[in-house]
């Protein structure tokens, strides 16, 4: 059985789900394995159990939160390594007989520079990463065959089932997930 609320696979006796927490009922019309199985697939997605493959949590206000405090702290990380990189070899240039300073100095905000240009990716990474969160539009389960070659000039066809999963995110694109 599964959730009606996140989709998640659920125990039969079980009364909670362990995913979302949500409290199960009883499914009336459970469809057996073998149903599912002769049962030709639609297109478009539709199911008692809530959208699957959409997760409403991506617009938690808490995820933003999470995402604005580790930005921060990826910051404050890199400041420091990088006032550390400096006064170091500052004072190692002051110190040391292999570096004096200025030159000692350049290099500590080079590498200084360096952890601030890390930083600096890793938050914009974040900001532009891409998301497979969105709304399950299509699935297909095509039965295909490929010719697979077994090593001595020798091949043999292969029978395979290709599934496939449309999804449509938030911002209007089509994202495709075949297995």
């Amino acid at each position: 059985m599964y959730c009606r609320n996140c989709g998640a696979y659920l125990k039969d006796k079980d009364t909670f789900c362990g995913s979302c927490g949500a409290k199960q009922a009883p499914i009336q019309n459970v469809q057996t394995a073998q149903q599912i199985t002769e049962t030709p697939i639609q297109t478009g997605y539709s199911s008692g159990f809530g959208q699957m493959g959409f997760s409403s949590k991506i617009n938690n206000p808490a995820f933003a939160k999470y995402i604005k405090k580790s930005n921060q702290w990826a910051a404050i990380f890199a400041i420091g390594l990088a006032v550390i990189a400096i006064v170091g070899f500052s004072i190692y240039g002051e110190t040391g007989s292999e570096i004096r300073n200025p030159q000692a100095f350049y290099y500590g905000l080079g590498i200084g520079g360096m952890f601030l240009l890390i930083a600096l990716f890793t938050i914009l990474s974040k900001k532009s990463g891409k998301t497979w969160d969105g709304t399950v539009t299509d699935k297909k389960i095509t039965r295909k065959r490929r010719r697979q070659n077994s090593g001595d000039d020798d091949s043999y066809w292969v029978d395979y089932t290709e599934y496939t999963v449309e999804i449509r995110s938030d911002d209007g694109k089509v994202h495709f997930i075949k297995v």
